[in-house]
């Protein structure tokens, strides 16, 4: 049987559970609300396989290895540690994003919550919208390249069928919301954890087991492009790699905080049926994103001692195409395919939806004067969704050259927009609405400006200026203007609100209703 046929199948019975699982999906959206967040009632297994397969997504199949191949172990102090930490402070946020009994719907309109529920057209909700859609156009692009990457290598496919391949089943998860999306999630999490053990224990096997596999990483002198210099004996060990200090902070700070508050993972918090159900998430979530992150450091490593050096005219991003073709049996390979296709989709759709309805909802219902139906808003997304995953397609054609390095970008732009003032807006009462104003404003434009100057200004990354200068504007203008209304904080600190809080809550829903 040949190789093409024995991955074709497998691919075949991932993409039949795949469309069976979404498929029950389809069937329990009967509102706006289940559309966009599950109706805030996804149970603890529903949100730890989403909160799986949306962390282990292509930039961390394809780019951690890839970065490991190059950098070795600055990536475990830059994105490994980055992550992890980025996830015990999400079960911070979770605890009060998921408190109000009737949470937001997205996290544009969570701002709008917190600090200006009265108005009718919140510009807060807006410029999330906008820093949300910036990042998701590149975030999206690195999941469609990494699946073209491997499915053209290893099927015999080219590239530009390969990608749009992805693009019929990107949007088809969509397109059915935040259901869709999650009974997805369930098939994608089992087949990532298999597929990644599977592939990790094979290439483990090759590079002589555990020992051997970091004797070859401390012992080597091969560079990691064929046109690259010898690189120093030990220096893959090295925890700052050839970033230094400063960039190596940066890119820790812009994984953790930036990807604590990512809109994705907030969208999980939503949507859960409680604040346990959140902080679980979190918890378990953890251990198995833990053991996922194994094979990934056996892939990166174990495949700088199998391959030494990448082949002149590729990338260290083929680091995981060649280990597919070269060292994994058509089953094994089989697998992991479908599991990196898995990752990619399922954090893909994600990003996908919200990137539609920052535009759609929080920002063409936000300030539209009419009202807009929710059949009507629904099919507008749909089409979006279309629109958009075609033209990200199309870029994907022409794709960034380094995955993991663009995806620490997303994040650090995630983090000087939104860390500070939701997590003070979360924990801080006098935090009010010229606070968050200047905070979003302030802290995105030096991230942005910094980043494009150099990233380190003064001896400190482009992302901790963003939360220091988010820092600095958000306590002044609390103190300087008056504080924030019972009104804005009540649903974040107390269980039972008074009623001139909910009458202002109900001023959110009448909004709501209108749609």
């Amino acid at each position: 049987m040949s190789t093409n046929l024995i991955v074709g199948g497998i691919l075949l019975i991932y993409i039949v559970g795949l469309v069976i699982f979404t498929n029950r999906g389809f069937q329990e959206v009967t509102d706006l609300t289940e559309f966009t967040t599950s109706g805030h009632r996804l149970g603890l297994m529903f949100t730890v396989a989403a909160f799986v397969a949306t962390w282990i997504s292509a930039s961390s199949v394809t780019g951690i290895p890839s970065m490991l191949f190059t950098q070795g172990a600055a990536t475990i102090t830059g994105w490994f540690a980055g992550w992890f930490f980025a996830t015990t402070l999400m079960a911070v946020v979770a605890y009060k994003i998921r408190m109000p009994e009737k949470p937001s719907r997205t996290l544009p309109e969570l701002f709008k919550m917190r600090f200006e529920p009265y108005k009718e057209k919140s510009g807060l909700q807006v410029i999330a919208a906008i820093s949300i859609c910036a990042a998701y156009i590149a975030y999206i692009v690195l999941q469609i390249k990494a699946v073209g990457m491997i499915v053209s290598t290893v099927t015999g496919l080219p590239y530009a069928i390969a990608v749009f391949a992805f693009l019929l089943f990107l949007a088809y998860t969509s397109s059915g919301g935040m259901w869709t999306v999650a009974w997805g999630d369930l098939v994608n999490t089992s087949l990532i954890i298999v597929g990644l053990f599977a592939g990790g224990a094979i290439i483990l096997y090759q590079a002589g087991g555990w020992s051997a596999m970091w004797q070859g990483v401390a012992t080597t002198t091969a560079p990691a492009l064929a046109d690259g210099k010898p690189i120093a004996t030990g220096a893959l060990l090295s925890p700052l790699g050839t970033f230094g200090g400063a960039a190596m902070l940066g890119i820790f700070l812009s994984n953790s905080l930036g990807g604590s508050v990512s809109p994705h993972m907030t969208a999980r918090m939503m949507g859960a049926r409680n604040t346990k159900t959140a902080l679980l998430m979190c918890l378990y979530g953890i251990g198995l994103v833990f053991l996922c992150f194994i094979p990934l450091l056996i892939f990166g490593f174990g495949g700088k001692v199998l391959i030494g050096t990448m082949l002149l005219g590729k990338g260290s991003d083929w680091l995981m195409p060649t280990l597919l073709m070269n060292y994994m049996s058509p089953v094994v390979g089989g697998v992991v395919l479908a599991a990196i296709l898995a990752a990619a989709l399922s954090t893909a759709n994600a990003q996908l939806l919200h990137n539609s309805l920052a535009f759609t909802y929080d920002i063409v219902r936000n300030v539209s004067s009419k009202p807009i139906s929710d059949e009507k808003f629904m099919k507008l997304t749909k089409v979006l969704i279309i629109v958009i995953g075609v033209l990200l397609t199309i870029a994907a054609i022409w794709p960034p050259e380094f995955i993991a390095m663009l995806a620490a970008w997303t994040h650090g732009l995630w983090c000087s927009t939104f860390f500070i003032p939701l997590l003070l807006g979360l924990y801080w009462k006098r935090m009010n609405r010229q606070a968050a104003y200047a905070s979003m404003i302030l802290g995105t434009l030096s991230f942005v400006v910094l980043y494009q100057l150099g990233n380190v200004f003064m001896g400190i990354p482009a992302v901790l200026w963003g939360v220091i200068i988010s820092i600095v504007v958000s306590v002044a203008c609390s103190f300087i203007f008056p504080p924030a209304p019972k009104e804005c904080w009540e649903p974040f600190f107390e269980i039972n609100v008074s009623d001139s809080t909910k009458e202002a809550m109900e001023h959110v829903q009448k909004e709501r209703k209108k749609a």
